[in-house]
C-alpha cells in the first residue's frame, strides 16, 4: 500500500515539475521521501527481499532523490525531467533488487488526476 501511495506522488511530482510548479513539486518529493521512510520504519525486513529495506532504499534511491531536489531548488525544467527519469530508473532498480522486477516505473504517459490543477 505504501508503494501505491508513492506511485501517486511520483505522478504528481512529474506533473508539478513539468508545469514549473516548484512548491508543489517540492511538496510531492517530500511526500515520496516520507513514504519511503515509512516503508523502512514499518517493513525493515519485507517478505523474501534479500536485503533489508533499511539498506536497500537508501542505497538505490538517495542519489536520484537528491538530483530531483536539486532541480527543484534550481527551478530548472530540463534538469527536472532528466532527474525525474533517473528517479524512475532508481525506483525500478529498487524493485528489481527487492525481487519485484515486474514493477517497472516510468513517467506518466496519459493525463491523471484531472481533478487537480498542476500549473502554478
Amino acid at each position: 500500500e505504501i508503494m501505491g501511495v508513492i506511485q501517486q506522488h511520483h505522478a504528481k511530482l512529474y506533473y508539478a515539475g513539468t508545469k514549473a510548479n516548484w512548491p508543489l513539486a517540492d511538496y510531492e518529493l517530500g511526500e515520496i521521501q516520507e513514504s519511503l521512510d515509512n516503508a523502512m520504519k514499518f517493513y525493515p525486513k519485507f517478505k523474501q527481499v534479500p536485503v533489508p529495506l533499511t539498506e536497500l532504499i537508501p542505497t538505490t534511491m538517495k542519489a536520484s532523490l537528491a538530483q530531483v531536489r536539486a532541480a527543484i531548488e534550481q527551478k530548472n525544467e530540463k534538469s527536472f525531467v532528466q532527474a525525474f527519469g533517473a528517479l524512475s530508473v532508481s525506483c525500478s532498480n529498487c524493485h528489481q533488487a527487492a525481487s519485484h522486477p515486474f514493477v517497472k516505473i516510468q513517467a506518466p504517459t496519459a493525463a491523471m488526476f484531472s481533478n487537480q490543477q498542476f500549473a502554478p
